[in-house]
């Protein structure tokens, strides 16, 4: 039998209720999730076999702009998600002129 490779997503989110559900949500469907609760602690996962990198826009110890740029730079291979609930039309702008989905 062929064994799946199920996909890492990397979640960044510094709320905690958030970052649980959206894990279990992505398990759920398949996914292995990587949860951790900012910037500088997804900044060490990057290299773990990562695909996919979702973030919040706003979070104490670096933010999802300054993860996104870090991404794009050092591991072009994962694409980039920014989620956020206090976002701006100038912050999704940049964040998608930046490379961000």
């Amino acid at each position: 039998m062929e064994e799946t490779r199920r996909w890492k997503i990397l979640v960044v989110e510094d709320d905690d209720a958030g970052r649980e559900t959206l894990g279990e949500w992505l398990e759920r469907r398949g996914y292995d999730p990587i949860l951790v609760a900012d910037g500088k602690e997804a900044i060490r996962h990057l290299h773990d076999g990562v695909a996919v990198v979702i973030t919040d826009l706003k979070m104490p110890r670096g933010g999802g702009l300054q993860l996104l740029r870090h991404v794009t730079k050092h591991a072009p291979h994962a694409s980039v998600i920014i989620i956020t609930g206090h976002g701006t039309v100038d912050a999704a702008v940049t964040a998608l002129k930046e490379g961000a989905f």
